[in-house]
């Protein structure tokens, strides 16, 4: 059985490799790129797209020239197919999400909308009117700070957190706190 891969003094086989993989957790990434790579593969790039990924990859990588360019292929153990892949994979990937999803993606987002909105509100629970117009004249008038008043007279749990509620859902709230909320 020969060696595939030599790192120091360890060879690896092909039998070992999947095994190898999967120990360091590594297989479902290779099922993912693999995946990815079958998406794509129809994918084409115009000339503009291909010369601004070149640039953006030159730039990022800090190289200026095509000594350079070698030294980097070596040092990754990559041949110029394999960078080009590798320049091109995110445009392509772009493309194959935009030509797949883009028609659909604002229609799933309006229908699960009130499912991610988040928010952060305080809130004073008292069932005593007269104590809920003394507290709003307070603050108003900053005799005392919403969470003072909010630790000493709130009726809920959050008296512990000085009225403070959330972040939650919008749809968590009472149906009208969330409406006045959403507002």
């Amino acid at each position: 059985m020969s060696s595939i891969i030599e790192i120091g003094d360890q060879k690896i086989s092909e039998s070992e490799v999947l095994p190898l993989l999967a120990k360091y957790g590594m297989l479902p990434q290779l099922i993912r790129e693999v995946i990815i790579e079958q998406a794509i593969a129809n994918i084409t790039c115009n000339p503009e797209e291909r010369n601004a990924a070149y640039s953006r990859f030159y730039q990022n990588n800090q190289i200026a020239n095509d000594e350079q360019m070698k030294s980097w292929l070596r040092q990754n153990g990559m041949d110029s197919e394999q960078l080009e892949y590798l320049i091109l994979r995110d445009i392509k990937l772009e493309k194959f999400k935009q030509e797949t999803w883009d028609n659909k993606v604002e229609s799933y987002f309006l229908q699960v909308k009130n499912q991610l909105d988040k928010v952060v509100y305080s809130l004073i629970r008292t069932k005593n009117i007269g104590i809920a117009q003394e507290l709003f004249f307070r603050i108003q008038d900053r005799e005392n700070t919403f969470a003072e008043l909010a630790k000493k007279y709130s009726q809920g749990a959050e008296a512990e957190t000085g009225g403070l509620i959330g972040p939650v859902e919008l749809s968590a709230p009472h149906p009208q706190i969330g409406q006045i909320l959403k507002a």
